[in-house]
């Protein structure tokens, strides 16, 4: 089994051409500014992705880019350091278009396949039926995939229980859970539930980080990471050594988590394109047509430079 790293992970959007295609050298891009921003790894083709509304192709394509440049990025430490990838692109109802899926994913490279909960949830079934479900997509894999399972709330979120948790502690393949919940309460028991299996409890809700990682969770991954990587990955590498410190830094990311509310995806696209120079189109294909405000731009450009005077107020570097 793979293993991966805890820590930051961004959920990565898309960035597209203006005729609609994905802007690859834009996903090659951004996949170095979290790597400048300290990130420690990337969880490609989620739902910040779009995933839902790109091709089989367009996903393999993705995670192979992002794979690539996480490699030459590596490289040129000397392999001191590496970034992580998973990835999912789990989004069809078929077991064999899934199976399909999981395999385009680890074929491209990534370090873990991550399956959707609600792909085994189309009726509502109990926690036996889902893991049933789950065992046939599971079971038409490649025995050295590595597993991840990601709480996706589109189409409907399907929380995991712990019935679930112990059957995958039972896989010995999973190395990687991305928690939706929002509810520290229930964090704090999965982690115990967990405990001493090697599956890593990534919280995707950045308002309770702090409170996760004391409690034992593996690291972050959500949207802020497209926002202020850098702020998140300062409060995960200190928040074991320097407590106050943590506190200061969690104060100010519960803040600044009001971003996330600025027309998600467009607004953090609107950020890195004029200020990280990454992306030429400022669209999603949900919303081809959609555009900012002059509203969402002068929110967006206030969030920017708070992040920016917090960061030099609680000595965060860029």
């Amino acid at each position: 089994m793979n293993e991966i790293n805890p820590g930051v992970y961004p959920t990565m959007i898309t960035p597209y051409n203006r005729d609609g295609s994905v802007d690859l050298g834009a996903v090659g891009a951004l996949t170095e500014w979290y790597w400048e921003k300290g990130c420690h790894g990337v969880f490609a083709v989620c739902m910040s992705s779009e995933m839902f509304r790109l091709t089989l192709r367009e996903k393999r394509d993705i995670v192979r880019t992002v794979k690539n440049k996480a490699d030459s990025l590596r490289a040129r430490t000397g392999g001191l350091r590496k970034m992580s990838v998973v990835a999912s692109g789990h989004t069809s109802d078929s077991t064999e278009e899934q199976i399909n899926e999981l395999c385009a994913a680890a074929d491209a490279g990534a370090d873990s396949a991550v399956l959707i909960t609600n792909r085994a949830d189309r009726y509502d079934c109990d926690d036996d039926e889902w893991i049933r479900q789950t065992e046939r997509v599971i079971s038409g894999l490649p025995s050295d995939i590595t597993l991840g399972f990601y709480e996706c709330p589109y189409p409907a979120k399907r929380l995991i229980s712990d019935r679930m948790l112990e059957w995958m502690k039972t896989t010995g393949r999973v190395a990687f859970i991305k928690d939706t919940c929002c509810d520290i309460g229930m964090m704090r028991h999965r982690l115990d539930v967990l405990r001493g299996s090697g599956i890593g409890l990534f919280n995707a809700n950045a308002q309770t980080l702090l409170p996760s990682l004391r409690a034992g969770a593996a690291g972050f991954s959500g949207v802020m990471g497209n926002f202020n990587p850098e702020v998140l990955v300062s409060l995960y590498e200190c928040f074991g050594s320097s407590p106050e410190r943590a506190e200061r830094i969690q104060d100010y990311i519960t803040v600044s988590c009001v971003v996330e509310g600025l027309r998600y995806p467009l607004g953090v696209k609107y950020l890195l394109k004029e200020h990280a120079g990454i992306g030429e189109l400022i669209m999603t294909r949900a919303e081809q047509d959609a555009a900012l405000t002059d509203y969402d731009r002068e929110c967006l450009e206030s969030c920017y430079r708070f992040n920016e005077e917090a960061r030099v107020l609680l000595g965060i570097r860029g």
